[in-house]
Formats: structure tokens, C-alpha cells, sequence
């Protein structure tokens, strides 16, 4: 589980990490249920080669009991295009992002 943080841009120092809930901006459900299991099967539209590049930086996570995609931000830096479309994504669904660090990340993994 996930303690969040204030939401911050992806590019800002110090943010490691994107977490994209199942959540609009206006406090909806996203759906269908299994949106982040599509979202992340996109993955496999990659050749083998960029699959296993990626694959690395993107997860299905579960966070205060609902499911999300964890994006690693150096997904960026491998794959421009495969990051930009998750973002794309995001702003065309409206869906909350919440940006933290690692060190966030890795003090909420010592707490599970």
C-alpha cells in the first residue's frame, strides 16, 4: 500500500515514480474494472526486445485497495513514445497521478 504524496510533475527533481489510480479528478471510478490490466497488456504490442527493455519500469500494483500502474519515470528515457502514451492516457481520461520519489517508495515498501 501506498501513503500519498502531494501529486507533482514527472519531470520535477526528486520524482522517481508515477502511480496511475483508478481514479478521476472528479472522484469517479475509472472503468471498466480492468483498466489497468489492459493499460499495462500494451506492453506486449512491443517487440520482444523493447518488451524486455520496458517491462522493467511499468508494474500493476494494488494501493489503498484499488489497482493502479506504477511507471519507473526512467521509462522516459527508454522508451519516449511508450511514456508519452501513457500519459496521454492519463490527461485523456482524467485520471489522478500521484509523483513521488524512491525514497518514498522503497520507506512504503519496508512498511508491507
Amino acid at each position: 500500500m501506498i501513503e500519498e504524496q502531494p501529486s507533482s510533475q514527472p519531470s520535477q527533481a526528486g520524482i522517481n515514480f508515477m502511480l496511475i489510480k483508478g481514479e478521476t479528478a472528479d472522484g469517479k471510478k475509472f472503468r471498466p474494472s480492468d483498466w489497468c490490466d489492459r493499460l499495462h497488456s500494451t506492453l506486449r504490442a512491443l517487440d520482444a526486445d523493447e518488451y524486455e527493455e520496458c517491462v522493467e519500469y511499468v508494474h500493476l500494483v494494488n494501493s489503498n485497495g484499488s489497482k493502479g500502474v506504477l511507471i519507473d519515470c526512467l521509462l522516459e528515457t527508454f522508451n519516449p513514445m511508450l511514456f508519452k502514451f501513457f500519459m496521454t492516457f492519463v490527461n485523456s481520461n482524467n485520471l489522478i497521478i500521484i509523483s513521488f520519489s524512491k525514497e518514498h517508495w522503497e520507506s512504503q515498501q519496508n512498511r508491507s
